[in-house]
């Protein structure tokens, strides 16, 4: 796995620095490509106070396994010393969330 490098502090993602608090993962396998996903929100999210990885049920998390995702995700190194990582087991990968496109025609659909 590439060493991921931080972004460019010159033009710096706003939430990155001051609004993300809590981030969720679903679906997460601990593969290469998820790995190096959550590694950039581990080394640039400065006020992030909890990560969780919602581990699909196919994976068994024993302590190696446990061992290897805190080596490849490189916490120590994490930008907010604050931040806690809790991986959950059972997230079953046919689980889906759908919004109805109709409500995406709304001025902010999120709020």
């Amino acid at each position: 796995m590439k060493n991921l490098h931080q972004y460019d502090p010159l033009n710096p993602v706003k939430c990155l620095e001051s609004h993300l608090k809590v981030l969720v993962l679903k679906n997460y396998t601990g593969g290469e490509e998820e790995v190096g996903f959550a590694k950039f929100f581990v080394f640039n999210a400065r006020v992030v106070k909890e990560i969780n990885f919602a581990v699909c049920d196919r994976i068994a998390i024993d302590k190696n396994w446990m061992t290897d995702q805190l080596r490849l995700l490189q916490v120590e190194a994490r930008a907010s010393q604050d931040a806690r990582l809790k991986f959950r087991s059972g997230y079953s990968h046919l689980q889906t969330n759908y919004v109805n496109s109709s409500d995406l025609s709304i001025a902010d659909p999120f709020s």
